[in-house]
């Protein structure tokens, strides 16, 4: 499969971001895993689980019997005590996704074998669906022995051995990275293919060209040259969960102190402040026509940031009032505005900011110029702002952009979105959605609980807050494409940006 390269190459996993993993996801497992056909958390190398009487400790049964490649052991409690402890002890000097998520749990006890339990801080309902998951990616379960055997892993010693289908055979760094199928049979699936490769290549046209000449069976490849691809015979691999969701952010609306309401916001004026503002601008937002244009009409509706069906707290009435509390109805968005007291003569002015924050193969500076045009058309005054992409963190941590519009999109896992995104219980940049104290006191009760329908209740008092509030203008959620070579690949059921992309190669299946 050719793809675009991880920003950086890594091969201790402690170190680097989930995105920067999405190579060695086909040599591990996980405690939990992920179905490909739906998104769903499922067993995996912990066959089940369940809540301790204390509240705060949850007690795995372990899968007996899994090997770990190249003889490096079995699978066993043992290895989920040195996985934590390895990413807890690592050097927090380096630039790390992993250890802050693993600072939660204050111990692991080795009951036996193939039982372990582990202790948190205070009960967390993210722990589960954001720590031990294949859906987030950041506790690969590798060996403890050949970790002690290796020392830190390095681009010469290679990855410290997992459990999966493939175990690692080659690289070249920079290039590609090559697994091979173990040679025994794994417990959970087996490969088509007997080897799978993954080789980087920056340029979509140099991607393009290496499928053309039969030299990938797979590519990585944007809209334009997916479609010419489909033309001459190849065939797309979408993922099943549209977990990239595209929307336009509401940089505004932050209290000084959050634990004092009544000191005030840092930007009282901003028209963003105005609750009927934002309503409006979503809903003079054409959404059908920029699918169309820009999407070949493949973007699936997304009715809330961070919420789908598959997810906690999800509120089908969401979807049945969509069209009136955010659809397509300019008349009702000039109303909107007029009632809030723009028009002609003290039009609404609200600033762009450039570039787009998107990443995944489209162009966000041309939706978000298609979106300005449609706002224009209401007698919004677009000011485009051409902003350091470096410095917007930084001015929206100190909340210089208090009346700014963006363009993204994330497929982050459901708490990092609720919370990055904007809110006053994030430990980053609250500046880029407006805050909704009473929407964050739910967060506060879902990282409080073990229990699933509590969190369940909880995650749903969130996003009818976000709803009601306008947090943010949600445009789609969009499936992750691949294409192949259909005389070499026939299918593969993969859930796509959920997972970091391209994951469960192993489920590829040969063209028959």
């Amino acid at each position: 499969m050719a793809m675009e390269p991880p920003t950086t190459e890594r091969t201790d996993l402690r170190a680097g971001r989930t995105v920067d993993l999405i190579p060695f996801r086909p040599i591990y497992e996980y405690p939990l895993g992920v179905d490909p056909k739906d998104g769903r958390i499922v067993p995996q190398l912990a066959t089940s689980w369940s809540i301790e009487p204390d509240g705060t400790s949850i007690r795995f049964q372990l899968r007996k019997g899994v090997p770990f490649h190249f003889g490096k052991g079995e699978f066993t409690s043992q290895d989920i005590f040195d996985n934590w402890r390895l990413r807890v002890e690592f050097d927090p000097s380096v630039p790390s996704s992993n250890t802050p998520l693993f600072t939660a749990v204050v111990g692991v006890d080795k009951i036996s074998p193939n039982e372990t339990v582990v202790h948190l801080k205070t009960p967390d309902g993210t722990f589960l669906t954001s720590n031990f998951t294949e859906s987030r990616g950041v506790f690969e379960i590798f060996s403890g022995q050949h970790f002690k055997e290796l020392g830190t892993p390095t681009m010469d010693t290679g990855p410290v051995a997992g459990s999966g289908p493939y175990q690692f055979k080659t690289r070249g760094q920079g290039t590609f990275i090559r697994y091979e199928k173990v040679p025994y049979q794994h417990w959970r699936v087996t490969p088509d293919f007997p080897e799978f490769e993954f080789r980087f290549m920056k340029e979509a046209s140099t991607r393009m060209a290496s499928l053309l000449a039969g030299e990938a069976h797979l590519a990585d490849l944007p809209e334009d040259l997916k479609a010419q691809a489909l033309k001459q015979g190849f065939k797309a691999m979408p993922s099943t969960v549209p977990a990239n969701q595209v929307f336009m952010s509401f940089n505004c609306c932050h209290y000084k102190d959050p634990k004092n309401p009544a000191a005030g916001v840092y930007m009282p004026e901003s028209p963003l402040m105005d609750l009927r503002v934002r309503k409006a601008l979503s809903k003079s937002i054409d959404r059908d026509q920029i699918n169309k244009t820009f999407f070949s009409g493949h973007g699936l509706p997304l009715y809330l940031l961070d919420f789908d069906a598959t997810r906690p707290g999800w509120n089908p009435d969401w979807q049945k009032n969509f069209q009136s509390a955010y659809g397509y109805d300019p008349e009702a968005a000039k109303a909107l505005l007029a009632e809030a007291g723009y028009n002609a003569g003290n039009p609404l002015t609200v600033n762009a900011i450039y570039p787009a924050e998107t990443r995944g193969g489209f162009s966000g500076d041309d939706i978000q110029d298609t979106i300005g045009a449609m706002w224009r058309k209401i007698g919004v005054n677009v000011q485009p702002q051409n902003v350091d992409p470096s410095q917007v963190t930084a001015q929206r941590n100190v909340y210089k952009l208090e009346n700014h519009l963006s363009l993204g999109n994330t497929a982050s896992d459901q708490w990092t979105v609720a919370t990055t995104m904007g809110s006053t219980i994030s430990s980053g940049t609250r500046g880029r959605q407006p805050d909704n104290l009473a929407a964050d006191n739910y967060l506060t009760l879902v990282s409080s609980t073990l229990d699933e329908k509590k969190a369940d209740e909880y995650w749903r008092g969130v996003g009818n807050e976000h709803y009601n509030g306008y947090r943010s203008a949600p445009l789609f959620t969009l499936p992750i494409e691949s294409v192949a070579d259909p005389k070499v690949v026939g299918s593969w059921v993969y859930p796509g940006t959920l997972t970091g992309y391209w994951s469960h190669v192993f489920d590829i299946k040969a063209a028959k």
